[in-house]
């Protein structure tokens, strides 16, 4: 999901926008290859923690009316699922209520709507070509080569 999201930031519409989310990923990139970060500090720029964080990825996204939404949706799970991550990699337990919703269903519906961006988009080739070359994605894994095969097989005739 990681290297997926990454390869969202160029649809964002704004260039400060886009700036935060890729500093964003570089962070969760870093928890994801074992970095120690502050769960609090890398759940920031997902969401506000208190009055004082101007800047935040769901701030962004409701100010970004060009932007694809879903885009903005892959984006905001991704960085999740490693915001959720990084509490229980720090022992911690009080996670903000938001991160509750990372679920099962919720890596699903990532899949389901990253491949409906790729449609849209009409991105596929080249985020395939991407994902192919980066050596973080493991296509021996079967997880991932189930998931990578969803997002880059042509659909079924119906």
């Amino acid at each position: 999901m990681q290297v997926l999201a990454e390869q969202l930031v160029g649809h964002i519409h704004q260039s400060e926008h886009r700036q935060f989310v890729a500093e964003s990923l570089a962070m969760t990139d870093a928890v994801l290859a074992g970095q120690p970060i502050d769960p609090d500090e890398l759940y920031s720029r997902l969401e506000s923690l208190d009055d004082l964080d101007e800047v935040n990825i769901f701030t962004l996204q409701l100010l970004d009316t060009q932007t694809y939404p879903e885009v903005w949706d892959c984006i905001e799970e991704a960085i999740g699922l490693v915001c959720l991550i990084n509490y229980e990699e720090h022992g911690r337990w009080d996670a903000p209520p938001t991160l509750g919703f990372i679920v099962e269903e919720l890596v699903d519906d990532f899949f389901l709507r990253y491949r409906q961006i790729l449609t849209d988009l009409s991105v596929a080739t080249a985020v395939e070509r991407a994902v192919r070359q980066d050596a973080r994605i493991d296509l021996d894994d079967p997880w991932v080569r189930d998931r990578f095969s969803f997002l880059f097989s042509p659909e079924p005739a119906q």
